[in-house]
Parts: C-alpha cells; structure tokens; sequence
C-alpha cells in the first residue's frame, strides 16, 4: 500500500486489516469478504498455475470467526455461482506463496460466467499494464448498488445473496490500477504524479449468448467503448434493467431485466418507460409541448380518470427554484399544470403526521397520528416506524382516501402510504405493499404501470406512490448540500418514468396526478440544542420526545402518567434565560393554529423551538449533522411542494399557498365522490380545478338575533359603587337616548362598520340580539352576558385619542339590555381580573366616547392581558367570583382590508386581505418573558405568534364571517383557510 490503505467512509461497517506477504486485504465483517484487496504487480511479473496437490485446497482463515466467514459448503455445485479469489494466488511463484493466499477471507462470490473477465484481466491486461508501466499498484474488491444509484448500499438495500446463506452477491466488481507517471520509478519509488485507471465491472450471470468473439464482450464491459453495433443478439443484462439504450433496442427478453426493449414488448406490455423514445425515436414527455384539454382524452375501458397521488419525502419548496436544472421533468408539471408557490404542512411537521392528514383531511389530534413516536396511556403502548405497533389499527382514526373510494365502489392500490399496510376499519386497499425501503423506485413505478394496465374490473381508480427521497439525502447531508442536488435528480428521472409511461399507455391526457411532499428540511447546527437538564435540576423522571417539536410527560407509565406535575415543569421552565430559544407551554396555550392539544397522546408539556434550534433531555446526541425537519409549520423551510397535473386541474396556473388538510377533499372531487366529514373546508380548493364538482354555500344561521331594544330610555345610570365617575358632566345628558338610532342611523352604520355584512351565529341554541351604535355594532349575547362580537372600522388617518377625564373608569347601564343579563358588578378583590372594552372608546373623538363606555361593551380581562385589544370567543372558562359571567380563554381578532390599499373597506369591489389573530387569556405574561421588557419589544411578538386563519375563528366561535360580500362564495372560502407564512418577527 505505497500510497496509503483506503479510508472506509460507510459509518457502522465493522472492518479488519489482514497482512499478507504480498498483499493487504480489508476484512469486512458486514458482508463476510474482503470489501478490498491491495497488491502491487512488478514489471517483470507472470502468472504461474496453481500445483495441483493445492489447486483445490481453500483453508480457513483462524484470525476471522466462523459466524463471519465464508466457508467451501456455502457454495453448492451445479450452480452458476461459486468462488474466487480477490488477491490472485497464480501472482505469487512458489507453492508456499501461492498457499497464502488460498485462504477464507480471501474469497468472494463470482458467477461462473465472469471468472472469464476476471481472470482475463488479471492475467492480460494486468501484467501488459505492469510491463509498460514499471510496475502497477492494484486496488480492487466488491461493489453493492442494487438501487442503481451510484452509492454504496446499507446492508438492508443488498437483494441477492449466495443461495440460503447471508452471503450478498456484488452487483460490480471494481479495480484500480495506479501507477508512476515517470516510468523509470516503480510505484513504491515513485515522487511525482501517479497515473491511474479503474473499471467497475457489472457482475452478470453470463456474457454471450452467441457472441463469437469473447475479446470484443470484454472490451464493451471493461472499457465501455460503445461497439454494439451488430452484437445486438448478444444476451446482456442491462447496467438499469429498467431503462432502454441503443444497446438494448431489439434485445431478447430477459428475465433479470426489470423491463424490456425487445421488438414484441408492446405485445406483452412490458415495455421500459422510454422504449419508444429510445427504440422508436418518438419524443419523450418531457419533449413534448404542454397539453391543454378541456376534457380527459381516456382510452377505452377508463369510465373516470385515475388519480395518482405521488409524494417526494423532504421536498422543500425552494427545491424547486434552486435546483431547477435538476428537476426538468418536475419543473415542467408546474409549468404545464396548477401549483402553488408552497404548501403548508400540519404540525408537527413530521412523515406520519402530515401523510396521514393528507390522506384523510384529518389535523393529528383528530386522526390521532400525532407524532412518528408517540405514546397512548389508555392502550399503554408505544408507537414508532420500527416496532410491529406500527401495524396497529388502533393508532389510526378518520378515514384514509383509499376506504372513502372503496365504500363508494371504486378499487384503489397503494405503492406505500402511511397507514396503507394497515387493516384500518378490518379493510386494506384493493393493491397494497407493506414498506420496504430497499424496493427499487423503477420497481415501485413500473408497478404503478402494471396496475394500470389491468382490466377494467380490476384496475384500480386511486394510487399512492411514495419515496423517501429527498428526505434521506436531507437528513443525512442537510438541504444545502449538492447531495440534495443528486437526490433531486434522481427522483425527477423517476417522475420521467412515470409520465414517459402514462404517455406509452395513452393515459397522458387521462391521469391526474397529484406530485405532493409532508415536509420541508432545516440545517441542523450542534450549536443550536437545547438541553432540559441545565434547566431543571433532576430530570430522572422525566420522559421526553427530543426534536424541534418537544413533548415531555413521566417517564413511569402508566403508573405516574396522570401525577405528573405538568403545570409546575412549565412554570419551572419560562423565561429562565434571555437568550432562551424556546418557550415551553401547557398543551391548551400553544397556538390554535396548530391544532395540536385535543388528543391524549398529545403530552401536557411542549416546548416550542426557534427557527433551526432543537430539545433534548441532555447532550446524548452522537450526530448533530445534517438536517431535520418537525418545526412550526409557518416557518418558511418547513413548506413544502403541490404540484397538480392533468385533465381535471387548470393548466399553466400559480394559485396562492394553502394548507395540506384540504388535498383530501380536491381528491374526491376529481375521482367524483362524496368525503368523509374532515377539518378541510370542501371548496376552498376549486380554483384549481377545471370544472368544480362541489359548489360550496354559505352556513346557515340556526340562532337567529332576538331583540334587545327598549322604547323607554331612562336617564344615564352609572353601575353602582365599582367605579369612579367624578367628571360626569362631560358625559352628554341623554347619553342613553344617543343608543336609540333611527332607521337611517342603523343603515349608516351598518354600512360602515359591517361592509361585509355581520356574522352568521352557526351555534345552535345560543340567545343574543344585535346592538347598534354610530361607531360599532355589537352582537350581545344573553348567555355570556357580554358580546359575542364587536365590528368596527378604523380609518387610514385615525389615531387614539387621549379619553375624557376618568371616563374609562365609568360603566353606563345599557338600557336595551334587561337587567339579569346585563354585567352588573366587577369584584375588586380579584387582583389580577379587571373588565376592558370590547370596542375602544378613545378611537372616537370625545364627544363620542361615551358610546364605548356601556355595559353592553364589557368584557372580562386579567390586567396583564390589557396590553391587547381583541375580541372574545367562547370555550371552556371560568366565572368571575361571586358571579354569572364566564372568563374567556382566548379572545380573537380578525383585520380585514381592500387588497387594493387605495380604497376603503367601504369602498373595495376587490380582493380582501386578512389577518387573524387568537390569543391566550392568561393572569401573566410569562409566554412572553415580559418583565422589565418594553412592551414594543414583545406584544407584537406575541400575537404573531397567534395569528390563524379566519376559519379557525369561526370553528372555535360557532360564528360564521363575510355572508353579505358580493364575491363568490369560493372565493371567500379561499380567504377564510389562507394562513400568511410569517417568518419570526424579532
């Protein structure tokens, strides 16, 4: 080894060194041969025959065990696989020599066939390359690459082994020949530049089946000079079995191949996917311009188009942009088809959670897959990728697509999916293959293809096809790496498959497929964990799921799951360092736009991490390196890929980002029929649709407004003795009768604080009545004794105006409320409880202000949280002591504007723009670590950490917006579940 032995860069392979006098050779313990093999071969060198008392002798090697060594008996006769040797005993002249190396870890498996390029290699060109070379170093061993993808394999990606025994069979062989560029120096004298030439050679079962001249075979396999012309009759297994060259064109048809190109393949319908651009000179789909049918062009026997739901594991949605030359196929369908800038995954934004949810329209803590670990205190059991739970109908609610399809007499197949090995309700897909990450993608698509070609009556409607790159690439070498770049080529060739075999079938312009992805990928830094043991001083009884998405519960469970003091840990971890990177809350305080507390296999404890930062328990991580990914699905590198193409989706057309829970719905509308109840909002995506097959309505009110209006106006009454009215006089005399508007007044301000009309209350049996002021209108419930509802218009040029002397310490009674659901007293003794306005009374000028100043605008609010100026919405509460009146747990927000900022909400006969915001309730503000903090430097921070959309709003208020705009109810669907990606505001 003159010029060093090989670094083995395979991390986990368990590997020796064995010293020879004439050679070195690399012991694998993995796959139980040399995995190399270093010699050097003077210029002199010739190759002696082996004598024949030890031709046939092979020894054990005593320095390797018997558990990891090959032995004569594993090599049974009459087969067309046996032995060789990697270092050539013949290379050595005496017989003491040549039985050095006539030992078990010299050996490796080599078809019967190849023995012949073998030793024509060694025993021709080796030694003429020694002899013009003063001397030449050799390198050489097995090659294992049955993905075909240019990289070694693991151990699970190895297929074939020597007949029953663990023995894996090389798909290559490769060899490297170094040596001096002076030929006057041997390789071991040699001071200046080297000169090498190497060979990976395909290890085949055989080499000719008629080709008579067995040099020029050998000179096509080693040297890859291109003479097939005329040699078309030779029998030769393919380097991609699954792909046609000008080589294979007019081939027999062999079984080892994937796929053929023989001249009768159409007839047997087992063409490769390129067979007729390869064979025929027809162009490829990529070649081909953008198809633009107003209605699928089916061959016979399709009574609805198919649709193939395809997802690239980690496919971050600037992928695309950067790493546009290496995806053209992928580039072309969102070219030639609908897409959106990106898509928005469920939290957390792990494999499981969002294939699930793509495939049932399901949130995690509705379908109950919240996590790819996760524990369940009532079945207590663990679910993981790698245990057999995995298998566990149990773990898996809502309805996944392909039963949807099947209970309405459609078939559906299923190339992987979470949750498609599964026997959810005691039913698989019709076609179904349990996970097998070695199974090549050529094989998984060319199944695809098989199915299609089935009869009517067998075929499946609906396909899931899977593979899990780039998420690998993404993990192991991290989303800049030019990895990614490789990873990305490789699965773009795969989706060239796939359309190059729609267009062989003439389903081109029939399929519409769906090319999709769960997930982006973040850089991971070693710098950037966060470790819960230099926070807490004993963590020995805590269990934690580490990640960017961290749950912690008791580690003794069953026993300690329900004892654990969840409350006292999160109070133990807030705000214990400025520069704390991640916030921990209570399950019922993170975000509701996550959707992530109503399951008990969501823990009580989460901690929410800052762009790029991670959680553990303490420092145990041995590989930090790479990429993750799980993090707040709002962060920008978390967004992934929609890509829609086909009969049923508009052409050439770029539609704004929307969430993955509604792809389940846009499924069934393309295969026609009916979803299941879901968390989509069925509708929202029929802009991407040729024709729309569901026409949305809006909700139907079932709490219609009852009356709260009094025809006699009593003079002003100020509530009782719980507040402080000194400057009364500045209040109007008949404040009250200022609330008895005319028709007129109620018109005018209906127009301008309700331009869209107001809410629709979809709450069964709620009691409330509608409350009209020049400034606002209120919605006044009799069951909270407070508004559901406040509306009101700020104009472009209003600012706060300083209110009257202590009027905000003045509460009027509001007449047009009866007295027992009227608020009527605040108790002072709660310290950290106070009531605020609902509607602000200094947006007005003062002599205005009075109208925000009435029991009908009150709302309960702790001190801490008046730093806010939302809205409330119901859920589960408290009452404030000694009285009727519920405390909210959050209050909502929701900001509407023209699109077209020179017009008015008044004025806009365009698109609107929203934001919306729900917000936590709480006696502090320990969520934002707010103390001895400039409230500029946080309250922003904190409601942006709450936006969501509209339509989470109206989920969790019974309420039901936008029912009076003159806009398509499609369109104003599309507002409703539209979430803006907003990227960390500090």
């Amino acid at each position: 080894m003159p010029y060093g032995k090989p670094r083995v860069l395979q991390k986990g392979n368990t590997y020796c060194l064995l010293f020879h006098t004439f050679y070195v050779n690399g012991y694998s313990a993995d796959i139980l041969m040399p995995q190399w093999s270093a010699y050097t071969v003077p210029k002199s060198a010739k190759f002696a025959s082996l004598p024949p008392d030890i031709s046939d002798c092979l020894r054990a090697d005593p320095r390797i065990s018997a558990n990891i060594s090959q032995m004569c008996s594993n090599y049974k006769t009459k087969l067309n696989i046996n032995y060789d040797f990697l270092y050539p005993p013949n290379l050595n002249k005496t017989g003491t020599d040549q039985f050095d190396a006539l030992i078990t870890s010299n050996i490796v498996p080599m078809y019967q066939d190849f023995k012949k390029i073998w030793h024509y290699l060694h025993n021709v060109m080796l030694l003429r390359d020694a002899a013009k070379a003063n001397g030449i170093n050799v390198m050489s061993g097995p090659v294992f690459d049955y993905n075909y993808d240019g990289h070694y394999d693991t151990l699970e990606q190895i297929k074939k082994y020597v007949n029953d025994t663990k023995i894996p069979i090389p798909t290559h062989y490769y060899i490297v020949l170094t040596s001096c560029n002076n030929g006057t120096q041997t390789p071991q004298d040699c001071e200046g530049s080297l000169h090498a030439r190497s060979f990976i050679i395909p290890h085949r079962q055989d080499n000719s089946e008629s080709c008579p001249v067995l040099l020029i075979s050998l000179l096509i396999l080693l040297l890859g000079l291109g003479l097939g012309l005329g040699l078309r009759s030779c029998k030769r297994v393919a380097d991609n079995p699954w792909t046609c060259t000008t080589l294979r064109c007019g081939e027999r048809r062999l079984t080892e191949n994937g796929c053929s190109c023989s001249d009768d393949c159409s007839q047997n319908e087992d063409c490769c996917t390129n067979y007729n651009s390869i064979c025929k000179g027809e162009k490829s789909w990529l070649q081909d311009n953008c198809e633009d049918d107003d209605i699928p062009q089916c061959p016979e026997g399709y009574s609805r188009p198919p649709v193939i739901l395809f997802s690239l594991d980690g496919f971050r949605f600037d992928y695309l942009k950067k790493w546009k030359s290496s995806v053209p196929v992928i580039d072309k369908l969102r070219t030639c088809g609908v897409h959106a800038p990106y898509m928005i995954p469920v939290y957390p934004t792990k494999t499981f959670p969002n294939h699930y949810t793509i495939i049932t329209g399901l949130y995690p803590e509705s379908h109950g897959v919240i996590d790819n670990r996760m524990y369940d205190v009532d079945m207590n059991a663990s679910f993981s990728l790698g245990t057999k739970e995995k298998f566990n109908p149990r773990w898996y609610k809502g309805q996944p697509l392909w039963l949807t399809a099947m209970y309405q007499g459609l078939k559906t197949g299923s190339f992987f999916w979470p949750g498609s090995e599964v026997k959810i309700n005691g039913t698989y897909p019709n076609f179904y293959k349990t996970y097998n990450g070695s199974i090549l993608y050529e094989e998984r698509v060319f199944t695809i293809l098989k199915w299609l070609d089935l009869p009517k009556k067998d075929r499946p409607d609906f396909y899931t096809l899977y593979l899990d790159e780039p998420d690998h690439s993404g993990h192991r070498h991290g989303p800049y790496s030019n990895e990614i770049g490789k990873a990305l080529e490789r699965v773009d060739k795969i989706v060239g498959m796939l359309m190059d075999g729609l267009k062989q079938r003439n389903l081109q312009r029939c399929v519409n497929l769906i090319l999709i992805s769960d997930h982006g990928m973040e850089e991971s830094d070693c710098k950037k964990f966060a470790y819960l043991n230099e926070y807490i001083d004993n963590a020995k009884d805590i269990y934690m799921h580490y990640g960017p998405a961290g749950r912690i519960r008791a580690k003794d469970v069953p026993e300690d799951y329900f004892t654990f003091d969840s409350e006292g840990l999160v109070k133990n971890l807030t705000c214990r360092s400025p520069d704390q990177h991640f916030k921990p809350y209570l399950k019922h305080f993170l975000p509701k736009r996550f959707h992530y507390a109503s399951s008990r296999r969501i823990e009580d404890v989460h901690l929410y991490m800052d762009p790029q930062w991670q959680a553990n328990l303490k420092p145990t991580m041995k590989n930090c390196k790479g990429g993750f990914h799980g993090s707040d699905n709002q962060y920008k590198n978390m967004q992934t890929i929609f890509l829609g193409h086909g009969p049923g989706f508009k052409t050439k057309t770029e539609v704004q980002p929307f969430s993955n829970i509604e792809v389940y719905n846009l499924i069934c509308d393309l295969l026609q029929i009916t979803p299941t109840p879901n968390n989509g909002t069925h509708g929202s995506l029929n802009h991407l649709l040729k024709k729309s097959v569901y026409i949305p309505t809006h909700l139907k009110e079932v709490s219609a407004t009852s009356s709260c209006s009094s025809t006699k106006f009593r003079p002003t009454t100020v509530l009782q003795t719980e507040c402080l009215c000194s400057s009364l006089e500045s209040l109007p005399a008949d404040a009250c009768k200022e609330l008895n508007l005319s028709l007129s007044e109620v018109k005018s301000a209906d127009a301008l604080n309700l331009p869209y009309g107001r809410p629709r209350v979809v709450q069964e049996n709620s009691k409330w009545c509608l409350l009209h002021q020049h400034w606002y209108v209120s919605g006044y419930s009799h069951d909270i004794l407070m508004p559901l509802w406040s509306a009101y218009t700020v104009n472009k040029t209003e600012n706060l105006v300083p209110p009257l002397p202590n009027i905000l310490n003045c509460v009027l009674v509001d007449v047009r409320i009866p007295f027992n659901i009227n608020q009527s007293s605040y108790n002072k003794e709660d310290q950290d409880l106070t009531y605020g306005f609902l509607y602000p009374p200094n947006l007005q000028s003062r002599p205005y202000q009075f109208e925000g100043v009435f029991t009908s605008n009150l709302v309960p609010m702790y001190k801490a949280f008046q730093n806010f100026s939302p809205s409330w919405l119901p859920g589960s509460y408290m009452n404030v002591k000694n009285t009727q009146i519920p405390i909210p747990t959050h209050y909502y927000i929701v900001l509407t504007n023209c699109k077209d900022t020179m017009k008015s909400p008044l004025q806009c006969d365009t698109s609107l723009d929203v934001l919306a915001f729900i917000l936590p309730h709480r006696p502090d503000n320990s969520e934002s670590c707010a103390d001895d903090r400039e409230e500029s430097l946080w309250v922003e921070e904190r409601i942006w950490a709450h936006r969501a959309r509209v339509r989470d709003v109206e989920l969790i208020t019974g309420l039901d917006f936008y029912q009076d705009r003159k806009q398509p109810v499609t369109e104003i669907i599309q507002l409703k579940t539209f979430l803006p990606t907003v990227e960390d505001p500090k």
